[in-house]
């Protein structure tokens, strides 16, 4: 009886060490492990009208922000998001690539006497490529308590091209008159470089204040990082 009954606590030690040997290992893998951090950067356009209220009560900040969020103010021009481990650097973008010719080329009719009698042609003769759109360049480092998200950001939005026409119209000995087009894109951005200390969950006022296209709005730029897991969960309560 009592050989079973050693026996019995032997197994129930060996258990529970086995158990309390799971359990630290977890906590050893989940403190020191790989980490994941989840980066959003929101671009949000407000009217000047609704701003100006505001700025005569104080400097606009987050509560600010996320006030007029909450009247219905403000409209979302984009939100890229990308996960990245920590320390590594990761961009995601979406665009709309522009190409435009930036030079043209007069070509006339081959033949005899044909210079007389025609028009010539207007050929683009060199091209450029241009991305309108969301792009976030970002570098997260997790710190060592694990509390605090340094981040290197490199946002930009890019609004679509407006296209001004520096065509003329030609006409020709016999009376002809022909149109040359030869448009050009004009490009509004916003976007800003910085380096800054967040925790995670934290919606954060990086920058903004800037201009839009018609000049009646004005850019902000949020960003808020959480730390994820392999399945994308957040590691840490917020």
């Amino acid at each position: 009886m009592d050989n079973r009954l050693s026996a019995i606590l032997v197994w129930a030690l060996a258990a529970l060490l086995t158990a309390s040997l799971h359990t630290a290992c977890a906590q050893v893998r989940e403190t020191t492990g790989p980490v994941q951090v989840e980066i959003e950067l929101q671009f949000v356009e407000f009217q000047l009208a609704d701003l100006e209220p505001v700025t005569r009560e104080g400097a606009i900040d987050m509560p600010v922000i996320l006030a007029l969020r909450q009247k219905g103010k403000g409209r979302l021009l984009a939100a890229p998001k990308v996960v990245t481990c920590s320390g590594q650097n990761a961009t995601v973008k979406g665009v709309k690539e522009y190409i435009y010719p930036t030079e043209y080329e007069v070509s006339w009719p081959k033949g005899t006497n044909v210079v007389a009698a025609s028009s010539p042609a207007v050929v683009p003769a060199a091209l450029e490529t241009r991305e309108g759109g969301a792009v976030l360049n970002v570098t997260p480092t997790l710190a060592p308590d694990r509390e605090l998200i340094d981040l290197i950001l490199q946002p930009e939005f890019v609004w679509p091209p407006v296209w001004k026409d520096y065509g003329w119209t030609s006409t020709d000995p016999a009376g002809n008159k022909k149109e040359f087009r030869a448009e050009q894109p004009f490009f509004h951005s916003c976007n800003l470089c910085t380096h800054i200390v967040v925790h995670s969950g934290a919606p954060v006022l990086v920058g903004g204040g800037l201009p839009g296209p018609d000049g009646t709005t004005m850019v902000y730029a949020l960003v808020t990082a959480r730390i994820v897991d392999a399945r994308g969960e957040l590691a840490l309560k917020e």
